[in-house]
Protein backbone atom coordinates (compact mmCIF):
# COMPACT_ATOMS: atom_id res chain seq x y z
CA UNK A 1 0.00 0.00 0.00
CA UNK A 2 1.35 3.47 -0.70
CA UNK A 3 2.52 5.49 2.13
CA UNK A 4 -0.18 8.32 0.91
CA UNK A 5 -2.74 5.49 1.20
CA UNK A 6 -1.40 4.91 4.66
CA UNK A 7 -1.34 7.95 6.15
CA UNK A 8 -5.03 8.73 4.95
CA UNK A 9 -5.98 5.23 6.74
CA UNK A 10 -4.46 6.61 9.87
CA UNK A 11 -6.49 9.85 9.69
CA UNK A 12 -10.18 7.79 9.33
CA UNK A 13 -8.99 5.68 11.69
CA UNK A 14 -8.56 8.09 14.50
CA UNK A 15 -11.11 10.19 13.08
CA UNK A 16 -13.94 7.30 13.29
CA UNK A 17 -12.89 6.24 16.92
CA UNK A 18 -13.26 9.39 18.30
CA UNK A 19 -16.28 10.06 16.53
CA UNK A 20 -17.66 6.68 17.82
CA UNK A 21 -16.95 7.86 21.30
CA UNK A 22 -13.68 5.40 21.86
CA UNK A 23 -11.44 8.22 22.27
CA UNK A 24 -12.70 11.11 24.57
CA UNK A 25 -12.03 14.72 25.21
CA UNK A 26 -8.48 14.48 26.68
CA UNK A 27 -7.75 10.97 26.45
CA UNK A 28 -4.21 9.93 25.15
CA UNK A 29 -3.37 8.20 22.32
CA UNK A 30 -0.91 6.48 23.96
CA UNK A 31 2.89 6.20 22.91
CA UNK A 32 3.79 6.18 18.97
CA UNK A 33 5.61 3.24 19.39
CA UNK A 34 2.62 1.24 20.71
CA UNK A 35 -0.02 3.54 18.34
CA UNK A 36 2.22 2.40 15.64
CA UNK A 37 2.07 -1.29 16.45
CA UNK A 38 -1.66 -1.12 16.53
CA UNK A 39 -1.91 0.18 13.51
CA UNK A 40 1.02 -2.02 11.73
CA UNK A 41 2.37 1.42 10.34
CA UNK A 42 6.31 2.86 10.68
CA UNK A 43 6.65 5.72 12.68
CA UNK A 44 7.41 8.24 10.63
CA UNK A 45 4.16 7.35 8.08
CA UNK A 46 2.45 7.69 11.87
CA UNK A 47 3.76 10.75 12.69
CA UNK A 48 2.79 12.17 9.56
CA UNK A 49 -0.94 10.71 9.94
CA UNK A 50 -0.78 12.61 13.44
CA UNK A 51 0.42 15.95 12.12
CA UNK A 52 -2.32 16.35 9.95
CA UNK A 53 -5.08 15.31 12.41
CA UNK A 54 -3.19 18.17 14.58
CA UNK A 55 -3.36 20.46 12.04
CA UNK A 56 -7.29 19.39 11.21
CA UNK A 57 -7.65 20.53 14.94
CA UNK A 58 -8.52 17.17 16.49
CA UNK A 59 -5.37 16.24 18.28
CA UNK A 60 -2.77 17.66 20.33
CA UNK A 61 0.66 17.91 21.55
CA UNK A 62 1.73 18.39 24.94
CA UNK A 63 5.66 18.67 25.27
CA UNK A 64 6.80 16.04 27.75
CA UNK A 65 3.48 14.44 27.71
CA UNK A 66 2.34 13.05 24.24
CA UNK A 67 -0.51 13.57 22.04
CA UNK A 68 -4.29 13.95 23.35
CA UNK A 69 -7.64 14.37 21.64
CA UNK A 70 -8.48 17.88 21.86
CA UNK A 71 -11.66 19.72 23.19
CA UNK A 72 -13.89 19.84 20.21
CA UNK A 73 -17.33 20.43 18.64
CA UNK A 74 -18.26 17.11 16.83
CA UNK A 75 -19.82 19.57 14.26
CA UNK A 76 -16.40 20.82 13.67
CA UNK A 77 -15.52 17.75 11.40
CA UNK A 78 -19.31 15.99 10.99
CA UNK A 79 -20.28 19.10 8.90
CA UNK A 80 -22.71 18.90 5.63
CA UNK A 81 -19.22 18.95 3.89
CA UNK A 82 -18.12 15.82 5.91
CA UNK A 83 -18.82 13.33 2.54
CA UNK A 84 -18.04 16.26 -0.04
CA UNK A 85 -15.01 14.50 -1.89
CA UNK A 86 -12.66 16.10 -4.61
CA UNK A 87 -12.51 13.69 -6.95
CA UNK A 88 -13.67 15.23 -10.03
CA UNK A 89 -12.54 18.48 -12.07
CA UNK A 90 -15.89 19.88 -11.81
CA UNK A 91 -16.35 19.43 -7.90
CA UNK A 92 -12.52 20.88 -7.42
CA UNK A 93 -13.27 23.75 -9.79
CA UNK A 94 -16.25 24.62 -7.88
CA UNK A 95 -14.13 24.68 -4.20
CA UNK A 96 -11.71 26.70 -6.20
CA UNK A 97 -14.32 29.36 -7.29
CA UNK A 98 -15.70 29.15 -3.70
CA UNK A 99 -12.41 29.87 -2.42
CA UNK A 100 -11.34 32.76 -4.56
CA UNK A 101 -14.33 34.55 -2.91
CA UNK A 102 -14.10 33.36 0.74
CA UNK A 103 -10.09 33.64 0.65
CA UNK A 104 -9.96 36.99 -1.14
CA UNK A 105 -11.91 38.31 1.77
CA UNK A 106 -9.81 36.51 4.23
CA UNK A 107 -6.34 37.65 3.21
CA UNK A 108 -7.65 41.18 2.71
CA UNK A 109 -9.19 41.27 6.36
CA UNK A 110 -5.83 39.60 7.99
CA UNK A 111 -3.60 43.19 5.90
CA UNK A 112 -6.35 44.72 7.57
CA UNK A 113 -6.50 43.36 11.09
CA UNK A 114 -3.07 40.92 11.44
CA UNK A 115 -0.60 41.46 14.62
CA UNK A 116 2.92 41.07 14.14
CA UNK A 117 2.18 37.98 16.14
CA UNK A 118 -0.02 36.61 13.50
CA UNK A 119 2.25 37.26 10.89
CA UNK A 120 5.31 35.96 12.38
CA UNK A 121 2.69 32.62 12.46
CA UNK A 122 2.13 32.61 9.05
CA UNK A 123 5.73 33.47 8.26
CA UNK A 124 6.80 29.98 10.00
CA UNK A 125 4.40 28.00 8.29
CA UNK A 126 6.02 29.13 4.88
CA UNK A 127 9.40 28.76 5.83
CA UNK A 128 8.18 25.50 6.80
CA UNK A 129 6.85 25.03 3.30
CA UNK A 130 10.84 26.47 2.16
CA UNK A 131 12.54 23.43 4.21
CA UNK A 132 9.54 20.73 3.16
CA UNK A 133 10.34 21.85 -0.73
CA UNK A 134 14.26 21.59 -0.41
CA UNK A 135 13.46 17.49 1.02
CA UNK A 136 10.95 17.22 -1.64
CA UNK A 137 8.45 16.35 1.02
CA UNK A 138 5.52 16.72 -0.14
CA UNK A 139 2.99 15.37 2.52
CA UNK A 140 4.88 18.20 5.06
CA UNK A 141 4.54 20.71 2.63
CA UNK A 142 0.67 20.17 2.12
CA UNK A 143 0.19 20.36 5.91
CA UNK A 144 2.44 23.38 6.08
CA UNK A 145 0.21 25.07 3.27
CA UNK A 146 -2.96 24.32 4.58
CA UNK A 147 -1.70 25.90 7.92
CA UNK A 148 -0.43 28.91 6.36
CA UNK A 149 -4.32 29.33 5.11
CA UNK A 150 -5.79 28.72 8.52
CA UNK A 151 -3.15 31.09 9.98
CA UNK A 152 -4.16 33.97 7.65
CA UNK A 153 -7.82 33.05 8.29
CA UNK A 154 -6.99 33.45 12.44
CA UNK A 155 -5.59 36.70 11.70
CA UNK A 156 -8.48 38.05 9.57
CA UNK A 157 -10.30 37.96 13.23
CA UNK A 158 -13.36 37.54 11.28
CA UNK A 159 -15.32 34.68 13.24
CA UNK A 160 -17.47 33.01 10.26
CA UNK A 161 -14.66 33.31 7.55
CA UNK A 162 -12.36 31.68 10.49
CA UNK A 163 -15.18 28.87 10.99
CA UNK A 164 -15.74 28.53 6.84
CA UNK A 165 -11.74 27.91 5.99
CA UNK A 166 -11.73 25.52 8.89
CA UNK A 167 -14.96 23.46 7.31
CA UNK A 168 -12.88 23.37 4.06
CA UNK A 169 -9.77 22.29 5.85
CA UNK A 170 -10.19 18.48 4.62
CA UNK A 171 -11.00 19.35 0.95
CA UNK A 172 -8.27 21.97 0.73
CA UNK A 173 -5.88 19.18 2.21
CA UNK A 174 -7.06 16.77 -0.62
CA UNK A 175 -7.43 19.31 -3.62
CA UNK A 176 -3.29 20.80 -3.08
CA UNK A 177 -3.04 17.04 -2.85
CA UNK A 178 -4.66 16.53 -6.12
CA UNK A 179 -2.67 19.57 -7.15
CA UNK A 180 1.00 18.13 -6.71
CA UNK A 181 -0.31 14.91 -7.72
CA UNK A 182 -1.23 15.90 -11.34
CA UNK A 183 1.81 17.82 -11.63
CA UNK A 184 4.44 14.98 -10.25
CA UNK A 185 6.51 15.80 -13.35
CA UNK A 186 7.34 19.18 -12.64
CA UNK A 187 7.18 18.69 -8.65
CA UNK A 188 9.92 20.92 -7.74
CA UNK A 189 9.26 23.78 -10.05
CA UNK A 190 5.19 23.43 -8.98
CA UNK A 191 6.40 23.97 -5.01
CA UNK A 192 8.51 26.67 -6.03
CA UNK A 193 5.82 28.60 -8.04
CA UNK A 194 3.68 27.69 -4.55
CA UNK A 195 6.03 28.92 -2.63
CA UNK A 196 6.58 32.65 -4.66
CA UNK A 197 2.63 32.81 -4.33
CA UNK A 198 2.43 32.31 -0.91
CA UNK A 199 5.23 34.97 -0.36
CA UNK A 200 3.68 37.10 -2.33
CA UNK A 201 0.65 37.02 -0.09
CA UNK A 202 2.30 37.52 2.62
CA UNK A 203 4.21 40.37 1.41
CA UNK A 204 1.00 42.10 0.87
CA UNK A 205 -0.24 41.21 4.97
CA UNK A 206 2.89 42.66 5.92
CA UNK A 207 2.47 45.89 4.13
CA UNK A 208 -1.25 46.05 5.07
CA UNK A 209 -2.48 46.38 1.98
CA UNK A 210 -5.79 44.28 1.88
CA UNK A 211 -6.07 45.03 -1.67
CA UNK A 212 -3.11 43.77 -2.78
CA UNK A 213 -3.99 41.14 -0.40
CA UNK A 214 -6.93 39.86 -2.10
CA UNK A 215 -5.42 40.23 -5.62
CA UNK A 216 -2.16 38.06 -5.01
CA UNK A 217 -4.45 35.77 -3.06
CA UNK A 218 -7.08 35.48 -6.29
CA UNK A 219 -3.95 35.06 -8.48
CA UNK A 220 -2.53 31.84 -6.71
CA UNK A 221 -5.97 30.40 -6.81
CA UNK A 222 -6.83 31.06 -10.61
CA UNK A 223 -3.14 29.59 -10.86
CA UNK A 224 -4.35 26.06 -9.35
CA UNK A 225 -7.56 25.99 -11.60
CA UNK A 226 -5.14 26.34 -14.78
CA UNK A 227 -3.21 23.80 -13.34
CA UNK A 228 -6.09 21.51 -12.63
CA UNK A 229 -7.84 22.45 -15.90
CA UNK A 230 -4.63 21.58 -18.05
CA UNK A 231 -3.66 18.25 -17.06
CA UNK A 232 -6.41 16.88 -14.91
CA UNK A 233 -6.00 13.39 -13.30
CA UNK A 234 -10.06 12.83 -12.70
Amino acid sequence: MKRVSLIDSIVEEIKERITRGELKDGDSLGSQDELARQMDVSRPTLREGLKRLELMGLIETKHGRGTFVKTINPHDFMNPLASFLVIDQESALELLEARLYIEGAVAALSAENASQQDIDGIKQSLDDMKVDAQKADVESFIAHDVQFHLQMAESSKNRILIKTVNILRDLLHQLVHKVFEIQSDHLSKVLNQTIEFHEQILEAIQQHDARGARRKMEVHLRDVARKIKRKSPF
